[in-house]
């Protein structure tokens, strides 16, 4: 049986192509309500999207649960979630009966655990074209601008020393306001936004792309829900799990993301990036930075 929100996301996707096209408009329906279904009755969620209650049954059983509440539960235990303030989950972190002093480590274990599900989930759900496609338009774009806030930032501003190194062209996008309106007003449809927007989501993270798609810059964002706001701005998406037993969502599966973009990038740029990697290393240990 199916337990967690992500792996209901991974289930229905996972099984996607084997269902009938009955049991496909079921699975599109439950992805896109997922709080009606949560808080909706079956027969209610079956007049909504037009089919019947016993469709959403066999679709539950189909993708691995044991009935239609199970799917269910899944989606109610999602919608307290993320209605959850860090405060109520770092409480609820603490809380947990998993963590007696009997089994010290059991948090270490199912921590190590959720990341590890994360990156398996995301490799198993990523369409390598698709992927092949961003990269394709990271390695051509004149400039890469990256966007995001608070503990994105932090990822983005790791992002930007790797592929500063292979090329000149990528910029983080900071807090300072005339930093943001310089880099804003030479966006032109040559340039790539790379937004990287977690949950809780930063309005300004959403406007600023919504802002720079309006000036035809392409949006690419990785992000961890289909309700995320920045994706009605994106002309190309990822969602990445950022389950954890943690208060605060996981990153790995991120950072494992960004980490294929930047090698499948570099690997586009060739010798240029080759010889940029060498005169920055070479410089590095000339003045000292390197021991």
């Amino acid at each position: 049986m199916v337990a967690t929100a992500s792996q209901l996301h991974n289930a229905l996707s996972k099984n996607f192509q084997e269902l009938s096209p009955q049991l496909k408009h079921a699975a599109r329906y439950i992805l896109d309500n997922r709080a009606d279904v949560a808080t909706h009755s079956l027969r209610q969620i079956a007049r909504r999207s037009g089919l019947t209650p016993p469709t959403f049954s066999r679709l539950a059983r189909a993708v691995g649960f044991d009935g239609y509440e199970n799917l269910k539960d899944v989606c109610r235990s999602e919608l307290k979630r993320n209605s959850m303030t860090l405060a109520q989950r770092a409480f609820a972190m603490q809380d947990s009966p998993g963590d007696a002093e009997k089994s010290r480590g059991s948090f270490a274990e199912r921590h190590a655990a959720s990341t590890v599900e994360n990156i398996t989930q995301l490799i198993g759900k990523l369409d390598l074209e698709y992927l092949a496609d961003i990269a394709d338009k990271l390695s051509e774009a004149k400039k890469v601008i990256l966007v995001g806030a608070l503990s994105s930032r932090a990822i983005l501003e790791y992002l930007h020393h790797m592929m500063s190194i292979a090329n000149p062209g990528w910029t983080v996008m900071t807090d300072s306001q005339h930093s943001s309106s310089s880099l804003l007003s030479e966006i032109d449809d040559e340039t790539v936004i790379l937004v990287v927007s977690i949950q809780p989501y930063i309005r300004r993270t959403v406007q600023i792309a919504e802002l720079t798609s309006g000036y035809g810059a392409s949006v690419i964002s990785i992000t961890d829900d289909i309700s995320s706001p920045v994706l009605k701005h994106s002309s190309h998406s990822i969602l990445v799990p950022t389950d954890s037993p943690q208060f605060f969502p996981s990153y790995v599966a991120v950072l494992t993301l960004l980490e294929i973009l930047t090698g499948m990038v570099v690997r586009r740029w060739g010798d240029e990036a080759n010889k940029r990697i060498d005169s920055v290393e070479k410089t590095a240990h000339a003045i000292g930075d390197y021991i």
